[in-house]
């Protein structure tokens, strides 16, 4: 078979924080009443590499995300770097950037929130397609 499908990395770290935050508890209503007391403000960035096999390129990564409302922002990008001559393999390198700079999100600024959300679950349900180089 000329492809190969993996899901980019599961979350780690400072994300598994995002993920349980995010898509938990506190964006489960449909809308807020009352202010969302965070209690501080929150940044959290995650790098990492996947190594891609040897014989293979990429043909497609997941979608970027950059969005910032407000108080809210979230970047999530995705890098191929071919392999070097005679050096490293090939790797696909990624960003995961969130931020909430806000002790309390207001109710017109939850929608943001649950945005940036559904943006972050989305991009980490992302695939990394390879193709097996010809030759």
């Amino acid at each position: 078979d000329p492809y190969l499908l993996f899901r980019v990395p599961s979350a780690t770290g400072a994300f598994d924080f995002l993920s349980g935050l995010l898509v938990g508890r506190l964006t489960s209503l449909p809308e807020r009443k009352h202010p969302l007391a965070i209690g501080t403000s929150i940044g959290m960035v995650e790098r990492g590499s996947i190594r891609v096999p040897d014989g293979y390129i990429v043909e497609s990564l997941p979608d970027a995300v950059d969005y910032h409302e407000g108080p809210i922002s979230l970047a999530i990008a995705y890098e191929f770097v071919p392999a070097a001559e005679g050096g490293d393999g090939a790797v696909v390198n990624y960003t995961k950037t969130f931020g909430v700079d806000a002790f309390e999100l207001p109710p017109a600024e939850y929608r943001a929130f649950k945005e940036a959300s559904r943006l972050a679950s989305r991009s980490m349900r992302g695939e990394i397609v390879l193709k097996r180089e010809e030759g």
